[in-house]
């Protein structure tokens, strides 16, 4: 179980006004989201919304663009762990670019730093989605 307890040295409601997700349609079935500020339980909601709604609408390979988190806390991994299955549900992936340094650590210390795949680049990242695209041998069509 992720811990979710706040920290006390942060404040609330200043984290939940500097959070925000961008969503930038990509070829077919990706999406790519820049996620910025604190990554915690006031803006986890908010990302796992996005990462919802990109599903929904047929994008479930998403790439997740880290590089301005400064911070995440359990309620922001379980949020990523959520969004990763769901869309492994639909058919698709998720995974993260840039991690920062506190993330990567949090990530480690929940020991998700071996499910949720990080990548250098959003290019790199993109490469990666397109060469674990499954093809269904029985439906295609000749």
């Amino acid at each position: 179980m992720l811990d979710s307890a706040p920290d006390p040295t942060e404040d609330p409601t200043t984290e939940a006004a500097q959070s925000s997700v961008s969503v930038v349609p990509h070829p077919e079935t990706t999406a790519v989201m820049h996620l910025t500020g604190p990554l915690n339980r006031q803006s986890a909601p908010l990302a796992l919304g996005e990462i919802t709604a990109a599903i929904a609408g047929g994008q479930p390979n998403l790439i997740l663009d880290v590089r301005d988190v400064p911070s995440i806390d359990g309620a922001g991994a379980n949020s990523l762990l959520v969004g990763m299955h769901r869309a492994q549900q639909a058919g698709g992936d998720l995974c993260l670019v840039a991690p920062t340094d506190p993330v990567v650590q949090r990530l480690e210390l929940a020991g998700l730093d071996d499910v949720l795949p990080m990548h250098a680049t959003v290019v790199e990242a993109l490469e990666v989605l397109e060469t674990n695209v499954v093809v269904d041998v029985d439906n295609a069509h000749d």
